[in-house]
């Protein structure tokens, strides 16, 4: 008994496996050719009305639909729009074409929309909808189901918002809806079973996962002046991937607006380095904006490429002004200086003391010997040494290189110590002030962005 239905099992596997089945989402569709297919079909649709649908005048159809994502292509967001080629699988029974025959019956290419009646479902989001005539197929089962397979590529409209850019993910969809017929006389579901799948995954720009959270799948009722439609969404979630605007746009705008603080170790007066240092990266920074948003649509809101690299130009701009205030104060202080130290030796010169002792004197007298634009004196020993005097009824206080402590001062030492100047002063601090803003600045962008 056992040996009978192990053999009984192996026929039917074995008539399974060469009868020409094809199994689809866990259904199985029959492709047993009968003999003179041709002369029962041509039977079949004898009386058939191509203009009229299933179950007219009774209830509506019912339409099962499944698609099947080839690939993804060529979303711009320019356009902002997406190309898609889809297998569009469809299902509905049709009382009109049931048969007796050993096996299935069925239509290929331009010969489907001829002779039989199929669903005009169209995608009311699409730019372009092409139906590749060639590319279809159409197999009638004993009870009247249908089977219908159709390629197409559709170029749909997708409505998306860059705030974040390049770190965006975007939600575009496909509607699939009925062109003539009203929800009274044709109904759309979903299969039951993955109604989406998307075949080739790999993008270069995007990724998708073909899971609940990346690929939603709804049906609706929508109303227009025609009357209430039934709607099938399928909404696609595509993550932007970040390599190419990490390596092109983000990497060379961070080092730009380093190698723009390069200025603050050049010399204040050196006023032709820092210029066309702080020119060179600002016109980088300006390329860089103005080609990241040749390929962008002209949205009327600023992206987060764009705050970006805005507010890398402004560092960039930053220091340029910075250079110019700096050589200023230079400026200033060497005029003010120079002219504050030709004052205090002429007036050394024409003073008269009247109570100075003998070490004093001679130190006076070899001190008026020298040039009055000598920054530093010395004394009768032959030492360059600062100067500190008082006199009886007049205090004169001459500091050279700012300290009368100082017992070392270079003949060829400038007239003021340019490290304890403004200029420098504001040099200095710029040196730490920028650096630590521009990484609190990333530090937030980032965090903001995650």
């Amino acid at each position: 008994m056992i040996i009978f239905l192990f053999v009984i099992i192996t026929l039917l596997s074995i008539d399974r496996v060469f009868s020409g089945n094809v199994v689809i989402d866990n259904e199985v569709v029959d492709r047993r050719e009968p003999a003179n297919a041709t002369y029962h079909l041509n039977n079949l649709l004898k009386n058939y009305d191509v203009r009229t649908r299933p179950f007219a005048r009774k209830q509506p159809v019912n339409v099962t639909v499944k698609g099947q994502i080839q690939q993804f292509r060529n979303i711009k967001e320019s356009t902002m729009e997406f190309t898609s080629s889809v297998f569009l699988i469809q299902r509905w029974r049709d009382p009109r074409l049931v048969h007796d025959l050993y096996g299935t019956l069925f239509l290929k290419g331009k010969e489907v929309n001829k002779k039989l009646w199929i669903p005009d479902i169209y995608v009311t989001n699409s730019n372009e909808y092409i139906l590749h005539e060639d590319n279809q197929l159409l197999v009638i089962f004993n009870n009247g189901d249908i089977y219908y397979s159709a390629r197409v590529t559709i170029i749909a409209a997708c409505q998306m918002n860059l705030k974040k850019f390049p770190m965006d993910a975007q939600e575009c969809k496909l509607t699939f809806e009925s062109y003539a017929y009203k929800k009274d006389h044709m109904q759309l579901l979903w299969v039951t079973d993955k109604p989406i799948e998307v075949i080739n995954t790999q993008m270069a720009e995007f990724e998708i996962g073909d899971m609940e959270s990346d690929i939603k799948c709804t049906v609706e009722n929508v109303s227009y002046p025609a009357g209430n439609y039934s709607s099938l969404v399928a909404t696609f979630k595509f993550k932007r991937r970040m390599g190419f605007y990490l390596i092109q746009v983000y990497f060379p705008s961070l080092i730009i607006t380093i190698l723009s603080w390069m200025s603050f170790y050049i010399d204040a007066k050196d006023i032709g380095e820092r210029v066309s240092l702080g020119i060179t990266t600002i016109l980088t920074i300006v390329f860089l904006l103005g080609t990241n948003n040749s390929s962008m649509p002209r949205v009327s809101y600023a992206k987060a490429i764009d705050w970006y690299l805005i507010t890398s130009f402004m560092f960039v701009f930053s220091t340029l002004i910075e250079s110019l205030i700096v050589f200023k104060f230079s400026r200033d202080d060497d005029i003010s200086k120079e002219g504050s130290h030709k004052n205090k030796m002429n007036e050394f010169k024409s003073y008269k003391p009247n109570n100075l002792t003998r070490e004093n004197s001679k130190k006076v007298e070899a001190m008026k010997q020298q040039e009055a634009t000598s920054p530093c004196l010395v004394d009768e020993n032959g030492e360059t040494r600062s100067l500190y005097m008082a006199f009886a009824n007049n205090d004169l206080h001459y500091a050279c290189c700012n300290s009368f402590l100082m017992n070392k001062c270079p003949q060829t030492a400038a007239i003021h110590n340019t490290d304890c100047s403004l200029s420098h002063m504001i040099d200095r601090v710029c040196r730490v002030l920028f650096p630590v803003s521009f990484l609190f600045m990333n530090v937030l962008y980032w965090s903001l962005l995650a």
